[in-house]
């Protein structure tokens, strides 16, 4: 009788895994497209923010406390997205990072021929 239980909690454990790599993808997937909005020539701080933000809205509620950070220092932004991916196992509250750093776009002028 305590196979059923064991088994039960294994199958819970894999499904839980799987959620956690989906949510890692989801998350890093976030925080390119926040860097590359950022990055952009003449964009700011807000455009990555809310790039991320509606990328991870449009996951559901596999996570949540989201939360997004990005700076632009510089000629470099980097963009850091943090979430909790909900859990299916009580006690247990996986969290996911992703952390992108590149440099700004700028456009310098040729030197005339």
């Amino acid at each position: 009788m305590i196979l059923i239980p064991v088994a039960l909690l294994l199958a819970m454990l894999v499904i839980q895994t799987a959620l956690v790599f989906h949510a890692r993808n989801i998350v890093t997937a976030a925080a390119t497209d926040a860097t590359r909005a950022a990055q952009a020539h003449g964009s700011t701080v807000e455009s990555g923010r809310g790039i991320a933000a509606q990328l991870l809205d449009d996951n559901g509620r596999l996570l949540e406390n989201e939360q997004v950070t990005v700076e632009r220092e510089g000629d470099r932004v980097r963009v850091e997205v943090t979430a909790t991916v909900v859990s299916l196992i009580p006690g247990w509250s996986p969290t996911v990072t992703a952390s992108v750093d590149a440099p700004v776009e700028t456009f310098r002028p040729t030197a005339p021929r």
